[in-house]
């Protein structure tokens, strides 16, 4: 056996035994059950990060990297703030479950040798902090295993926290982890959410039918395509957005486009029920009623001297067919803010999360998220 084999076996050893005992989180002080393995289990990519010729050498001595720890048992200050790496927690963490409310986090910094990444198979994750500095890694996801990989129901909802203090109410500039994600001079930061992500992924189709509300769904009006009864409730699509990778599901978000001269009438709706048609495409229940008339038929195809006589049922070979787009992603960032019909003059009210990236930054990659509340008045 060669002298590496050799420090590679040892180092297994002597990670599974960590694994057992989970004693390099630097205890919380909680009484809560430690996660379990299983939860802790990451994708194979998770933990990745740029490394040079130096650095594999000096990670092939070091044996196997400590196994990961849970963010749940990390020892956090007065504020709630967590330290990730160079004597703090881990320095490889996972998000074990959701934290929110007294359980909140402060900042979290991610240290360079700090790394903090999500399970590989989990259902709904929220987590609440003040704020996240990347010197380390972030890994949400990753190129070959996406949020919704393993399981296509994964969730991670990001929530920023806090608001003005009174440096940045006077015009000092504030550090971009207030209240969002900052990534530093050799921070890596991954986020990566199958659902919407092309080209896998479905993210926006056509209409095949026409649909709106039931004053269109008439035939006696000089309606040319007029919408079947229900169809203010119902979507037919010409794709199957049911079964594909990043399938669209209950609870979606999505948007209607219009058909019409008005960019108003583009509705923003929700998913009840989606199932496939059997003939390649989609049916679709909406929570919500629309409001506005929306074009949609059979696929005329690119204009040419094919379809230069073509009929009513491919509307005379123009593509005037609603586009009706996925809204909600595997991953969503946002932040707290004030509602603006009560708290009209809050300096709070324009005050939402962002991502900054630092010169000398080693790594920056955003697939499938949803950004919302997202903005401050400074940038």
């Amino acid at each position: 056996m060669s002298i590496e084999n050799a420090l590679r076996n040892l180092a297994r050893w002597t990670a599974a035994a960590t694994l057992v005992s989970l004693g390099s989180c630097g205890g919380s002080g909680s009484d809560r059950f430690a996660a379990s393995a299983d939860v802790l289990a990451v994708c194979s990519t998770a933990f990745d990060v740029p490394t040079g010729n130096l650095s594999k050498l000096a990670t092939l001595f070091e044996g196997e990297p400590p196994a990961p720890v849970a963010l749940s048992q990390c020892a956090v200050d007065a504020s709630r703030n967590v330290t990730i790496g160079e004597g703090g927690c881990g320095p490889r963490v996972v998000i074990d479950r959701s934290l929110t409310g007294t359980e909140a986090l402060g900042k979290i910094t991610i240290k360079p040798d700090g790394k903090l990444a999500v399970p590989r198979v989990f259902d709904a994750l929220e987590l609440h902090t003040a704020g996240i500095a990347v010197e380390g890694l972030l890994s949400i996801g990753t190129a070959a295993c996406p949020v919704g990989f393993a399981n296509p129901a994964s969730r991670i909802k990001v929530v920023f926290t806090g608001g003005r203090d009174s440096a940045s109410l006077a015009g000092v500039p504030s550090d971009g982890s207030d209240k969002g994600i900052e990534v530093r001079a050799g921070g890596v930061l991954r986020l990566f959410g199958e659902k919407g992500a092309v080209p896998a992924a479905v993210s926006w189709t056509h209409l095949s039918r026409p649909a709106g509300p039931p004053e269109y769904q008439r035939s006696d009006r000089g309606i040319g395509a007029p919408v079947e009864p229900g169809g203010e409730r119902r979507l037919h699509l010409a794709r199957d957005i049911a079964t594909d990778k990043g399938a669209w599901t209950a609870g979606d978000w999505i948007v209607v486009a219009t058909s019409s001269f008005s960019p108003f009438e583009s509705e923003f709706v929700q998913i009840e029920s989606v199932t496939a048609d059997g003939v390649g495409g989609s049916d679709i229940t909406l929570v919500q009623p629309l409001r506005h008339y929306h074009f949609g038929g059979a696929d005329p195809g690119l204009p040419s001297e094919a379809n230069y006589g073509a009929g009513r049922e491919t509307n005379f070979g123009v593509d005037e067919r609603s586009e009706v787009g996925l809204i909600s992603r595997s991953i969503v960032l946002t932040a707290q803010t004030p509602e603006p019909s009560t708290s009209p003059g809050d300096p709070d009210l324009h005050w939402g999360g962002e991502i900054r990236i630092l010169p000398g930054f080693a790594e920056a990659a955003i697939q499938g998220v949803e950004l919302e509340k997202f903005g401050k008045e400074r940038l």
